[in-house]
């Protein structure tokens, strides 16, 4: 997912990149529904407007433990 979304190759997800990681595939009329600049925000706690791969990596280990508690 990462390295899918890492379109300029830097390690690192910027705010744009995030963004169309977590919006592709939807429809326009279905955007209004992603929580994507407040979840980028709630990533980035340095608030420097990067995502590291670790960060992201730990949120969604996060996210998997979660649902399967």
């Amino acid at each position: 997912m990462m390295q899918q979304s890492d379109k300029n190759k830097d390690g690192l997800l910027c705010i744009n990149e995030f963004l169309e990681m977590i919006t592709k595939g939807l429809e326009t009329g279905n955007l209004a529904n992603v929580p994507s600049a407040s979840a980028f925000q709630a990533l980035d706690e340095d608030g420097n407007g990067i995502l590291t791969g670790e960060k992201l990596h730990e949120v969604m280990e996060n996210l998997v433990d979660d649902f399967i508690l």
